[in-house]
């Protein structure tokens, strides 16, 4: 889990499972958030963006439960109930081209209440749609768009643009884990170290 910060992200928590896909139980994961829950400040908002793998009722359970607000990216099969009663695949209710629609309080998971904001876009994938907490907004895709411009390169950082991850081989879930952990505490430093460059009007040392 990770927190979004200047254009790029910080590690705040993570752990490495071995899974045959990218769905996972929200108990397998719930350790994560509630471990973040306790580094921030009860004071700060807090904006959970999930991916299409954590459409989990338990997961927006406990981040209602902890005042957190929340976008989960949708699959476009996953059936939705509309206040008027209507079911139907999120895939049902994409708007035209260059278009983002709300649907207010619609239920996902037969007992949880949401707003669904779904888009089509020309640009990237052609069909988006989030489940968004019932005071969300139209907003929701460029709010959501963050996660792509922050923890995407993150991630890509750990496979193919910076450490390369992947060539290294290692498969074991505690080995992997210690090295992100590495990692993210060098990504820290230098960042740290970057800042100071900055501020001390050096940053032409950076280059």
């Amino acid at each position: 889990m990770c927190l979004s910060w200047g254009g790029r992200s910080l590690t705040l928590s993570q752990t490495v499972l071995k899974h045959g896909s990218a769905t996972v139980s929200f108990e397998a994961y719930q350790p994560i958030p509630e471990r973040v829950k306790g580094v921030l400040s009860e004071s700060v908002s807090i904006t959970l963006f999930a991916d299409r793998g954590f459409v989990h009722g338990d997961l927006i359970r406990w981040a209602r439960l902890n005042h957190w607000h929340w976008a989960v990216r949708l699959k476009s099969d996953v059936n939705i109930t509309l206040a008027s009663d209507r079911t139907c695949p999120v895939e049902a209710l994409f708007p035209p081209e260059n278009h983002a629609h709300l649907f207010k309080n619609v239920t996902l998971l037969k007992d949880i209440t949401i707003h669904l904001a779904t888009g089509s876009y020309t640009t990237g994938s052609r069909h988006l749609s989030r489940a968004v907490r019932p005071d969300s907004f139209l907003q929701t895709h460029a709010l959501y768009g963050k996660r792509f411009g922050s923890i995407e390169p993150h991630f890509k950082d750990y496979k193919s643009a910076s450490f390369r991850v992947i060539d290294s081989k290692l498969r074991e879930e505690e080995t992997l884990t210690c090295l992100f952990m590495l990692l993210d505490s060098a990504i820290l430093v230098a960042m740290i170290l970057g800042l100071i460059l900055v501020q001390a009007g050096q940053k032409a040392n950076l280059d």
